[in-house]
């Protein structure tokens, strides 16, 4: 797949849209008086990281988990809410983690309150690539249904997917189980079901981005 668009100094300029540049005074206007709750896998997360170590002073009110969540941080300046959790069950991790931590994307945008305050990232793929594209379809198509009940009882509510991105190539069991072919067949459900899905949510074309980005395939993209 060609990438639709192009990386000058650093800045992603997309062929078939227009694209707003933010220096950080307008990233910190931007997400004043939001809350910004991430669901999913550690290459969501790194959404909430970058934003802390790029816009200074948040104050962290729970850091759980390393992997699995919860993580919140607060900027008591602007009023900004940064959260995130992992997406639940199927998880691969190399630290032993407690069921009692696992949340579900669906029963946790149930017991939200929505509204124009709240954006959602939703980043599911990476640890799915080890089960079936049935299973995949199955929770994505829970997820839409969940967060289409969001956003009837609060419109405004800004919800959006964030899709596979190309990683590096280790050893054998990974080569095989994890590639960038395994990754995109993910990916390609992913695009097919909210093609098809009602629901007003946005995409985030990480594939496009990680593909043409001039450094190595990381899992956790530079």
């Amino acid at each position: 797949m060609y990438a639709h668009g192009y990386f000058l100094q650093d800045k992603w300029h997309p062929f078939d849209c227009k694209f707003k540049h933010f220096e950080r005074n307008e990233i910190s206007k931007c997400l004043t008086n939001k809350r910004f709750y991430i669901y999913g896998d550690s290459t969501g997360r790194q959404f909430m990281e970058y934003l802390l170590k790029y816009l200074t002073g948040f104050k962290t009110i729970e850091d759980e988990n390393e992997n699995l969540g919860p993580h919140k941080h607060y900027h008591p300046q602007h009023n900004i809410t940064l959260f995130h959790v992992f997406h639940g069950m199927p998880f691969r991790t190399g630290k032993c983690s407690s069921f009692r931590e696992v949340r579900y994307v669906s029963n946790e945008l149930d017991q939200l309150e929505g509204g124009p305050d709240l954006v959602i990232l939703l980043s599911l793929w990476a640890h799915f690539q080890k089960t079936s594209l049935f299973l995949y379809e199955q929770r994505i198509l829970g997820i839409l249904d969940a967060a289409d009940r969001l956003l009837q009882r609060s419109p405004g509510t800004s919800i959006i997917f964030k899709g596979a991105n190309t990683r590096q190539v280790g050893d054998f069991f990974w080569t095989v189980s994890s590639t960038d072919w395994v990754a995109y067949q993910f990916e390609l459900k992913l695009r097919q079901i909210l093609s098809r899905s009602s629901v007003n949510v946005g995409f985030i074309d990480a594939w496009d981005l990680s593909s043409a980005h001039y450094s190595e395939d990381d899992i956790h993209p530079k």
